[in-house]
């Protein structure tokens, strides 16, 4: 299973692709600093599952997709569904 420091970093680099911004940060916020409209935060529910399903996680809803605030909870979201057994907790 991955770690969460190795899913934050594949969560950040998809969401560098898709707003093309740089020095994204887990305190950043998806609409505010990335510009992400609710049709884009839903468009990324693909590439968090895809992220997720690789490592034998389970897939994204877009409407979940959507209720996301900031790169932190896309982070601890495809954590959560990639380890499901460990939950929301962080790795030291």
């Amino acid at each position: 299973m991955p770690g969460r420091e190795e899913i934050k970093q594949e969560v950040i680099e998809a969401l560098k692709d898709h707003t093309g911004k740089s020095n994204i940060t887990e305190e950043h916020h998806l609409t505010f600093d990335l510009d992400m409209s609710t049709n884009s935060k839903k468009s990324m529910a693909l590439e968090y599952s895809n992220i997720s399903i690789r490592y034998g996680g389970s897939s994204i809803s877009s409407n979940k997709a959507a209720e996301l605030e900031t790169v932190k909870e896309a982070v601890d979201l495809v954590y959560s569904k990639t380890n499901p057994e460990e939950g929301d907790e962080d790795e030291a």
